[in-house]
C-alpha cells in the first residue's frame, strides 16, 4: 500500500470522462502524486496511475460511498469528479499527521427535520453539528476510519430503503456517522472545496473548485484574482443576497 494518493470514483462513461480531467489538474501540478479510480470498467490508463474494479449496478451515490473504503493508499484525498485542481494541496496530506479525517462544510444543511416525514433517520445529532460536504475528503486508512467507512455505507444503505424521494444524499448519513465515530474531524476551509454552485467566503487562493462550469478556467481566474477575504456570489442568488451596516 502506498503512502499516499488521490483517489476518484466514476462510472459511466460521461463521469469517467469528467474524472479523467479533473485527474488531469491534479497531475500537471503533483505529478509525483499517485491517482487512482474506484469504476466498474476499465484498466488504469493516463491520468489514472491504478485503477479498482468494482461490480456494476449500484446505485452511483452509495457506490461512491463505498469506493472511499477501498482505496489503495495509506493517506488518501477523495476527489469528487466535478472538480478541479487550481494549486497543489500537499499540506492536505500531512494534515493527517494529527487527525484521522477532513472535510469542508456543505453550504447548505439538508439534515432538517422534514427529512423525518420522508423515512430519513437523523439518529439525534444536535443542530449545531453541522453537515460536510463529502466531494473533498482527505483521510487515513487505519482501522477506526475504515470501520466509520463501512458503517456510513451501512447507514446509507438504511436511509435509502427508507426514502420516500427517489433519491438521498450521502451528506446526511456523513454527517451521523461522523458524529457517532470518534474520529479527530478537522475541517477544511473552503478555499479546499469551493462550492461553485453556492455563495463562498474564502481568504487566499481556491485550491480546489468543486462544481460543474463550461468556463472554469474564467471563473478561477476571477476568483483567485484577489487573495485577500472575499465573498463571491453566484448570479442565482442575486435576488436573496443581503447587505447589512458595518458593525463599529
Amino acid at each position: 500500500m502506498e503512502d499516499r494518493g488521490i483517489l476518484y470514483f466514476a462510472t459511466g462513461a460521461k463521469y469517467v470522462a469528467e474524472a479523467v480531467a479533473s485527474a488531469e489538474s491534479a497531475k500537471k501540478l503533483m505529478p509525483g502524486v499517485p491517482i487512482a479510480l474506484v469504476t466498474d470498467d476499465g484498466e488504469a490508463s493516463p491520468p489514472f496511475d491504478r485503477t479498482v474494479t468494482i461490480p456494476g449496478g449500484e446505485y452511483p451515490l452509495l457506490a461512491k460511498v463505498r469506493s472511499l473504503g477501498l482505496t489503495p493508499f495509506r493517506r488518501t484525498v477523495f476527489l469528487d469528479s466535478d472538480t478541479f485542481v487550481a494549486r497543489p494541496f500537499e499540506e492536505l496530506f500531512d494534515l493527517l499527521d494529527a487527525f484521522d479525517i477532513a472535510a469542508a462544510h456543505a453550504p447548505l444543511r439538508l439534515s432538517t427535520f422534514r427529512f423525518k416525514e420522508q423515512g430519513i433517520f437523523l439518529g439525534g445529532v444536535p443542530t449545531c453539528f453541522p453537515e460536510y460536504n463529502t466531494g473533498v475528503v482527505a483521510y487515513r486508512a487505519d482501522p477506526g476510519v475504515l470501520t466509520a467507512l463501512k458503517a456510513w455505507v451501512d447507514l446509507y444503505q438504511k436511509q435509502l430503503a427508507g426514502r420516500l424521494k427517489p433519491w438521498t444524499w450521502d451528506q446526511l448519513s456523513f454527517r451521523e456517522t461522523i458524529y457517532k465515530s470518534g474520529l479527530k474531524l478537522a475541517t477544511l476551509s473552503n478555499e479546499y472545496n469551493y462550492r461553485l454552485p453556492f455563495p463562498q467566503v474564502t481568504c487566499g487562493p481556491v485550491k480546489i473548485l468543486h462544481g460543474r462550469s463550461a468556463d472554469i478556467a474564467g471563473i478561477l481566474q476571477q476568483i483567485n484574482q484577489h487573495r485577500r477575504y472575499r465573498v463571491t456570489v453566484p448570479e442565482r442568488f442575486r435576488s436573496v443576497a443581503m447587505f447589512i451596516e458595518d458593525a463599529d
